[in-house]
């Protein structure tokens, strides 16, 4: 087919093609980039923000679980106040 065309021809053809090709790849590309986006946004919706949560609640756990502590042993009625009765309890709130 090409052999009956001439050499000017022949690189024109060839020209459109690569283009032609070049675009179809951009296109791929593109759609594939979406894709990726679309699914990276619902990993970050769905994964990262749970955890993000869950650290919050972990934290919040954290503080409760000190400030209980904290009022055992300056309870009357806990064994551990008899180690830890050198100030009153308002020496641990601001």
């Amino acid at each position: 087919m090409l052999n009956k065309l001439k050499v000017g021809q022949r690189l024109f053809v060839l020209v459109v093609l690569s283009a032609t090709i070049t675009i179809a790849v951009a296109v791929f590309g593109a759609y594939g980039m979406r894709t990726i986006e679309a699914h990276m946004d619902n990993t970050y919706q769905n994964s990262v923000l749970p955890l993000l949560e869950i650290e919050k609640v972990d934290t919040l756990l954290a503080d409760t679980d000190t400030e209980i502590f904290r009022a055992l042993q300056h309870a009357p009625s806990a064994k551990i106040s008899e180690t830890h009765f050198d100030h009153p309890h308002t020496v641990h709130f601001g």
